[in-house]
């Protein structure tokens, strides 16, 4: 083989072996696909709702993260004291106290805050104390029908008023939701309260 052969040998090979490498993985040369850069960023909460540690403002923020996706604060009631707690939608909480309330907000950086209910339920020195960290929303009163109609008109939620009505309605004196009526199966449909029995 001639020197000219050999070096045109040499770089086709190299040539070949470049072009193989960018084939396999197209994405070499972004940066954004390196390992670096390839965490999952954590997602800005949107909403949070904040009410008190009571059966119906409790129920209604339920509500309202199972359709939103987001979290509540729960503030003090008068037997709690100054225990706060915090519910992820993915049924995580975490108990803070009340002095940490501002630091808390500014950690977490919410786009907004929503608060339902009048003075009982939302008091206006928390709403005053993080209204130059983030944009607060108020839905006040002491009537959690209107409460859970205005939440649903405000966040675009269409049934929230009614499941809020329904869940209210099963609602015992201890403030536990009702079991639904005992069931039986047969032949793998659902027969309620042994409704009919075959022989």
């Amino acid at each position: 083989m001639t020197f000219l052969f050999k070096r045109f040998f040499f770089f086709t090979v190299i040539l070949l072996s470049v072009s193989m490498i960018t084939t396999v993985d197209a994405q070499w040369y972004n940066p954004k696909s390196w390992p670096l850069f390839n965490s999952k960023k954590a997602k800005r909460v949107d909403i949070l709702i904040v009410t008190t540690n009571y059966v119906k403002s409790k129920l209604l923020a339920d509500l309202i993260q199972y359709e939103t996706n987001q979290p509540i604060l729960l503030l003090p009631t008068g037997s709690e004291k100054d225990k706060m707690f915090f519910l992820l939608p993915t049924h995580e909480s975490d108990e803070m106290n009340e002095k940490d309330f501002l630091r808390f907000i500014d950690f977490l950086q919410p786009k907004n805050v929503l608060f339902l209910g009048d003075e009982r339920y939302a008091p206006t020195q928390y709403i005053d104390r993080i209204k130059d960290v983030a944009g607060t929303w108020l839905i006040p009163g002491s009537n959690w029908e209107l409460i859970a109609r205005a939440a649903g008109d405000m966040l675009r939620l269409r049934n929230l008023e009614l499941n809020y009505l329904i869940l209210l309605n099963q609602l015992d004196s201890k403030g536990q939701i009702k079991p639904p009526p005992t069931t039986e199966s047969y032949r793998g449909f659902i027969t309620k309260d042994k409704f009919w029995k075959s022989e």
